[in-house]
């Protein structure tokens, strides 16, 4: 496949017979960081590990769907079973408030735990047993994981055909993330959710670059993966079908006959829906039978299961607003990085402090990205005026990132959304947009790394570096020296760019290849010790 200008421009040096090998080797590697989460972390540290399990163990012993019933969470229980790091004379068995989740994951785990332990049939399973099958479990979901990362590769391919080393940069900034690989390793839903967001987005994608004329049947699957995702896990709801409305959307805008095309858009979303729908029914039927109508998705009785929970209502008039936003901030951002366990253990601030400059670097990014690539196209349709920029992404990249973007958009309005109900300010829930966030910020720190631009980037973060240096001697605010050593390691980082241009490649997986030895930290200095009881 030909590259855009966008590619040319900032050509990649990297051979094509290395890519291939490279990503085996990132796999490899992930794999091997995996494993290690998944047998060492204690047994139930994951959140909410135990409901997710028993959802399973169910379905496994029956071979039907549960039903959520009220004392199936009990808040009080839940604080000393975790408060006493879930001894072994502390049942987990009643902890089942997951019963209403979609049923996807399970089915899959059921059947496995059927095939390879099937001593958890039994009524009351041995330790040892219940151990096997939580292993079993997290073991399931290391393996989807590895789905994620290659359909993230195959999206960044299909968008930047000659930049191999922007899409190797992608599978390493989604694989290391510490948070990630933990959520990534625990027996839950959410490695399948994200799996079948990243198949859906990478098929998008590809079709974007199908003319609509010749789009033939190829609602059916889109229609098949849109029912499976309802299948799946909730969250991934809202990302799943604000991408699918901006793919029919751009597809439909440009060109003559708009008219037709809007018809011809519109059916096929309707299709897709409706086949989603289709293939969805006996969960959403088994819930109506079960909660009653309109209760399609067990939300209303979820809520009443876990009535007692903090809202952001009672911990705004307990704590004011500011302590609300402060919490909202800092809880976001070190539970998307690593805070592990049921969101009680943290890493050193210290680490924080360097993770908040690489959440800087994505975002600037993602700013330099759409300056160098969506100019003219923000210039052209947002703000109506000629653009003096060169259009150098073609129409079917610009699709395709209107595609991601409507899916981080849709990751956020579900964050908002769950935070609106309940207080639940974790960073997880906002892994279902790693892959957007990755492709659209990525290039854009390519591009930073070019020489002359890395040289510039070099003198100012060396720059700030000794500003902060000084304003850490004389304890001014809360910068220290920290913030002084990550920028100054920025700064060397660009430097060396600057120097060794032959190895750009190198540069930009670097800073996501460093969260691989963090994983590891992570699991051996604060997961293993603090969470074993």
């Amino acid at each position: 496949m030909e590259g855009s200008l966008f590619e040319i421009r900032h050509a990649d040096p990297l051979p094509q017979r290395w890519l291939y090998p490279l990503l085996a080797a990132l796999v490899v590697l992930y794999l091997v960081i995996g494993i290690q989460f998944a047998l060492k972390t204690p047994l139930w540290q994951v959140p909410d590990e135990p409901a997710h399990v028993n959802y399973a163990l169910h379905i496994a012993r029956t071979g039907t769907l549960p039903i959520l019933r009220p004392g199936d969470y009990d808040a009080a229980y839940l604080e000393a079973i975790k408060a006493a790091k879930f001894p072994p004379d502390m049942s987990v068995a009643s902890i089942r408030y997951e019963f209403h989740q979609p049923p996807a994951y399970y089915l899959l785990g059921g059947a496995l735990l059927r095939a390879l332990v099937p001593d958890v049939q039994t009524p009351n399973p041995p330790p040892y047993v219940l151990e096997r099958a939580v292993h079993t479990l997290r073991l399931l979901s290391l393996v989807l994981s590895v789905g994620i990362l290659l359909f993230a590769f195959a999206t960044a391919r299909v968008l930047f055909p000659q930049l191999p080393s922007v899409a190797l940069a992608v599978v390493a900034c989604i694989a290391f993330i510490p948070q990630h690989v933990a959520m990534m390793t625990g027996a839950n839903n959410d490695a399948l959710a994200e799996l079948m967001l990243a198949l859906f987005l990478w098929l998008l994608t590809l079709h974007t670059y199908t003319p609509p004329a010749a789009d033939g049947s190829r609602w059916l699957g889109r229609g098949v993966i849109l029912g499976l995702i309802l299948l799946t896990k909730t969250t991934i709801y809202a990302p799943a079908l604000l991408a699918l409305v901006a793919f029919h959307v751009l597809r439909a805008w440009p060109g003559k006959g708009q008219n037709a095309r809007w018809r011809a858009e519109g059916k096929a979303f309707l299709l897709e829906v409706l086949v989603a729908l289709f293939l969805a029914s006996p969960f959403f039927l088994h819930n109506v039978r079960a909660y009653g109508w309109p209760d399609v998705l067990g939300w209303q009785r979820h809520a009443q299961v876990v009535a007692g929970q903090m809202t952001p209502g009672e911990y705004i008039a307990q704590n004011g607003k500011t302590a609300y936003a402060h919490r909202a901030v800092t809880w976001t951002f070190r539970s998307f990085w690593g805070q592990f366990g049921w969101m009680g253990v943290l890493m050193d601030a210290r680490i924080y402090k360097g993770l908040m400059y690489l959440t800087a670097l994505l975002f600037v990014g993602i700013g330099i990205f759409l300056a160098h690539g969506c100019r003219p196209r923000f210039e052209r349709v947002l703000l109506r005026r000629k653009s003096t920029a060169v259009e150098c992404l073609i129409e079917e990249q610009h699709n395709a990132l209107g595609v991601l973007s409507a899916a981080a958009v849709g990751t956020w309005i579900a964050y908002v959304g769950y935070n609106l109900s309940y207080l639940q300010h974790q960073g997880r829930y906002l892994f279902t947009g790693l892959v957007p966030l990755a492709i659209i910020s990525l290039p854009g720190i390519w591009i930073l790394l070019e020489p002359k631009r890395a040289a510039k980037a070099m003198w100012v973060t060396a720059l700030l570096g000794w500003g902060a240096l000084l304003l850490a001697l004389g304890d001014v605010g809360p910068v220290d020296r920290w913030d002084a050593l990550s920028l100054f390691g920025m700064a060397f980082w660009f430097g060396f760019a600057k120097r060794f241009p032959r190895l750009r490649p190198l540069w930009l997986l670097l800073p996501f290849l460093s969260l691989a030895l963090l994983d590891v930290w992570a699991l051996y200095a604060y997961i293993i010790p603090m969470l074993t009881r």
